[in-house]
This record gives C-alpha cells, sequence and structure tokens, in this order.
C-alpha cells in the first residue's frame, strides 16, 4: 500500500490504496479527488468499506470508490478499498 497526499483543495488527508488503483484506467489523483470533493456527500456503504463515492474523470467516465474514513484511528487518512468504472 502507499501512501499519498490528497491535491488540495483537500485537507491533507493521506491515502492508503488496498487496490491498484491504476487498472481498469483510473487515475488514482482523479479517485482521490471524488473522495476529497464527494466525502460531504457520501453514503454508507454496506459491504467492506464504510463510505461510497461516486466521481467521474476528465474524459467523462463516471466511477464508484469505496472507503474507510478515519482509517488506522487517524482523521487524516483515508483507506481506499476499491473503485470501479461504472457505465
Amino acid at each position: 500500500m502507499s501512501g499519498v497526499r490528497v491535491p488540495p483543495p483537500a485537507s491533507s488527508r493521506c491515502c492508503q490504496y488496498a487496490v491498484p488503483v491504476s487498472s481498469g484506467r483510473l487515475d488514482r489523483h482523479e479517485v482521490e479527488q471524488a473522495i476529497s470533493h464527494g466525502h460531504d456527500a457520501r453514503e454508507v456503504n454496506d459491504g467492506r468499506a464504510q463510505w461510497l463515492v461516486r466521481g467521474t474523470t476528465a474524459d467523462g467516465t463516471p466511477f464508484e470508490a469505496i472507503y474507510d474514513h478515519p482509517h488506522g484511528g487517524n482523521a487524516d487518512t483515508v483507506r481506499i478499498v476499491s473503485v470501479w468504472r461504472t457505465l
């Protein structure tokens, strides 16, 4: 798992990936932006992670991500569990 800083305007959250985001042509920065900007509109997830958020890539591809926040007792850490394209 790698830790990365979420780009502004997020409050410097660290993201840890449980799955590789580069598979399926999804850009990790777009996923992080969707989580950062969509966190207030997130939905409770019933499965392997606490939250669900929806986003769209620069080329218009919709995707969903599930993640845990806070993670490991750290309010500044997000653990991204899975990301997939929705068509």
